[in-house]
């Protein structure tokens, strides 16, 4: 004997009903709900017509005909033509009050084209214990090096933030500026003293020298370290307080007193990809690069996309950062001190149409 037959199904009053009786039941429930349910809901959406009907079903006044034009209480008080008279301001809908809300913004930065462009690239190398302890920071510098570029791509690079430079002869001991220029890491400001990569003040006047220095028709700004997204914000320096970072709204500030509108501002640093930095970036750049998750050591590609920049400075930044993304997603899985990778770019235009 199966087990199944064995069992015994717990008898109720549903099982001793014949189907029909249960379909009649619950066809008379929803016959019920209509009937109390639709009307209250009539009468709490419009109250003033709703009593105004029933006022005149009372009196006797109602034409039930079915006659559009009929089918409303007939006062004898009434105008003709009354229906027709223009509303009261205050009774039109909302909606007419407010003007139209532009949920796309037009774009910041508009290439010259034709691959005219002059392009500053600014990167904001904070190597912290990335670079004293395993030399990632210098990796990305020779990277950048190894990439061919002409005299209309400028990058200029800011070191700081670090016990130890690895290579490059970079000081550990004070903030330096350098620009790439044939191939080479040139020295072009030594006077610095010791700058804390977490202050805004070192970050916009990071940027106000380079968009002096070097002024060009396009402009991308590379963060450069760890990443704590919006509640820790980004950047440790080694030099200062463990805690210290750099917070959304000091990073805003930050871009606000450089005064560069930036074609695309970009993270290489974990878990920055929040909707709150998308928003605090909004006025500043057209595009950013983050990741939403932890990058591996390898961090960004350098190499493939510059290159690619300098055979046309005009080339659109989708398909600029569709090169990066891809070439560092495959440097992960090919290398061994690669991991998972997660890179995305995301046009700020659209970022209003997120709420």
């Amino acid at each position: 004997m199966k087990k199944s037959d064995t069992t015994r199904k717990g008898a109720s009053f549903w099982n001793m009903l014949p189907t029909y009786q249960i379909m009649l039941f619950f066809v008379g429930l929803v016959i019920v709900f209509a009937a109390v349910f639709i009307p209250v809901a009539i009468y709490s959406t419009y109250p003033e017509e709703s009593a105004e009907v029933l006022s005149s079903i009372a009196n006797g006044d109602f034409d039930f005909s079915g006659k559009e034009e009929d089918a409303r209480p007939m006062r004898a008080d009434a105008d003709v033509g009354a229906s027709d008279e223009k509303k009261p301001e205050s009774e039109t809908p909302l909606a007419n009050n407010f003007a139209p809300v532009k949920l796309v913004r037009d774009q910041l930065v508009t290439p010259v084209g034709n691959g005219q462009d002059d392009v500053t690239i600014m990167i904001y190398l904070n190597g912290s214990n990335l670079e004293t302890d395993y030399g990632f920071a210098t990796k990305d510098v020779e990277e950048m090096l190894s990439a061919t570029l002409s005299k209309k791509v400028h990058i200029t690079i800011q070191t700081m933030g670090t016990r130890e430079w690895q290579r490059y002869d970079i000081a550990s001991d004070h903030t330096q500026r350098y620009v790439i220029e044939n191939r080479e890491l040139v020295l072009k400001d030594d006077s610095l003293g010791q700058l804390n990569c977490t202050d805004p003040e070192t970050l916009s006047d990071f940027i106000k020298w380079s968009a002096r220095n070097y002024p060009a028709d396009r402009y991308f700004l590379i963060l450069w370290n760890h990443g704590g997204g919006p509640v820790d914000g980004f950047g440790y320096d080694q030099w200062g307080s463990y805690s210290d970072a750099l917070t959304i709204d000091e990073l805003q500030q930050a871009l606000n007193v450089g005064g560069v509108t930036f074609d695309f501002i970009g993270f290489d640093a974990c878990i920055m990809a929040s909707l709150e930095i998308c928003y605090s970036l909004y006025d500043y750049c057209d595009y950013c690069i983050l990741s939403e998750d932890f990058e591996s050591a390898l961090g960004w590609s350098y190499k493939g996309w510059l290159s690619q920049l300098t055979k046309n400075t005009s080339i659109p930044t989708p398909e600029l950062a569709a090169t990066l993304i891809d070439d560092m997603v495959s440097a992960n899985r090919l290398s061994t001190s690669g991991d998972s990778s997660t890179l995305a770019l995301i046009d700020r235009r659209y970022v209003p149409k997120l709420f």
